[in-house]
């Protein structure tokens, strides 16, 4: 009687299947391989210098490998085992050579390929030279832990890369921002490794300029999605996931940074752990801003703790409220927007959608509404109900093609404001004053309502 798959987890499945690595990679080590030229970037006094080495081509398909692999004892004994206790519990098919074959490189060719390339781009930034076949320990305990995960889950795991630029910091630092993002300052020693690795995926003043070595950090994103429910539109749900966690973060650490002009993006680049394909290249990419001019942020001197806070709450409110969903959407449109006129209009547009929703007299409960939540002492009242008026006011002019000479500083000052506006209902939700399920708008209304009687 076949038993279940928490039954078979760590006592049973990882030996099985450290040992199918080792017994395919030993197979492996035998095969010919082609060698062709890669440029390595490597730490020099002046920074980087690159290096033409002679690198493997590990990943291939190695159909005579892959055959030979089929009839080795430890393989075929990890591919009978996961078909006997988890894959035919899930799909209604026969387990045939097809199957077998389609498992073995899904489940060790594509991830060993994966490693033996990655330990090969480090080895060769660090040392200028490539050790054939080299596989570390370290990287086998971490491919036997994915893969252990990935079978009983069923999910693929992601990891994105997204440089983030004009930061300062000591090199080396990490901050973790939650179970799944983490904001790293990398070493000379790690940059050379990820141009290395990723150099034909990005434009070039994205990490080598003299304008921006030593100020880009690199925000590190997990996540993970079933293949099978989303079928060739993965790449798209990946970017659109990726996307939405570094809009919250770069929002997160604007207003704990105190600044007024949000991180600039370079290209986000994405691949699966275990080195299957999201597309077409096995590594994605993609870029939302052309812009290369920042300001600067000093992450050591900034309250990690309190943007881990924000980026909690946020996450906790959009999952229930649309209106805080589409304002993130919003302010994000107007940060990578190519023109400042496009930016005004989508930070206000968004102030727009999160305040009042749809409805009449819009400029009235435009400044009405937003002055409610976004006025912090009574002697500030005018103040922003007037920069809202003309927020809006400048909104329309844009929308309808006038140009006006303050555009720069009513983008500055429209963003500025959808950013506190969605922290105020993030924090109204987090005090239960506002139902993230219900119109944030119409609450707006209720709570101006109730606060404006004269006694």
């Amino acid at each position: 009687m076949a038993t279940s798959p928490s039954e078979h987890n760590s006592d049973t499945l990882r030996p099985i299947l450290r040992k199918a690595i080792l017994a395919y990679h030993s197979i492996l080590k035998n095969q010919e391989i082609s060698i062709l030229k890669r440029e390595i970037y490597r730490v020099c006094d002046n920074g980087f210098s690159t290096q033409e080495i002679a690198f493997p081509r590990y990943r291939v398909y190695r159909e005579n490998a892959l055959r030979e692999a089929l009839n080795q004892e430890d393989v075929r004994y990890y591919l009978d085992y996961i078909w006997e206790h988890i894959v035919s519990k899930r799909i209604d098919l026969k387990s045939d050579s097809s199957w077998n074959l389609i498992a073995l490189r899904e489940r060790i060719d594509d991830p060993i390929s994966r490693v033996l390339e990655e330990a090969a781009i480090d080895e060769a930034s660090d040392t200028g030279k490539v050790t054939l076949w080299r596989l570390p320990d370290e990287s086998i305990d971490l491919l036997v832990e994915e893969e252990f995960s990935r079978t009983l889950s069923g999910k693929h795991k992601y990891v994105a890369y997204c440089p983030l630029g004009y930061v300062s910091g000591e090199k080396g630092s990490s901050w973790s921002l939650s179970d799944n993002m983490k904001l790293r300052i990398l070493t000379h020693e790690e940059r050379a490794r990820y141009l290395s690795r990723h150099h034909d995926k990005f434009l070039w003043h994205d990490f080598v300029s003299r304008d921006h070595v030593g100020i880009c950090a690199i925000l590190e994103i997990y996540g993970e999605i079933r293949f099978k429910e989303y079928q060739n539109q993965v790449s798209d749900v990946v970017e659109e996931e990726i996307a939405d966690m570094i809009d919250i973060v770069k929002w997160a650490l604007m207003l704990c940074a105190n600044n007024s002009m949000p991180l600039v993006e370079g290209t986000n680049i994405y691949q699966n752990v275990l080195g299957g394909s999201f597309c077409t290249t096995g590594t994605g990419s993609f870029r939302r801003q052309d812009k290369t001019i920042g300001s600067d942020y000093k992450l050591n001197n900034i309250d990690m703790n309190r943007v881990k806070e924000l980026i909690k709450n946020a996450q906790k409110v959009i999952s229930i409220s649309n209106d805080v969903k589409n304002a993130f959407w919003f302010w994000s449109r107007s940060t990578v927007a190519a023109l400042n006129r496009d930016a005004l209009v989508e930070a206000v547009v968004g102030l727009e959608s999160l305040l009042i929703g749809k409805g009449t007299e819009l400029n009235h409960r435009f400044k009405l509404y937003g002055t409610a939540i976004l006025a912090a002492s009574e002697s500030e009242v005018e103040e922003v109900a007037k920069k809202l008026g003309d927020l809006y006011a400048a909104r329309s002019s844009s929308v309808h093609g006038e140009k006006k000479e303050k555009q720069i500083q009513e983008v500055t000052e429209a963003r500025y404001y959808l950013s506190k506006a969605i922290l105020k209902v993030i924090d109204l939700c987090e005090r239960k004053l506002i139902d993230p399920s219900s119109s944030i708008g119409h609450q707006l209304e209720k709570f101006v309502l109730r606060k404006s009687l004269i006694l």
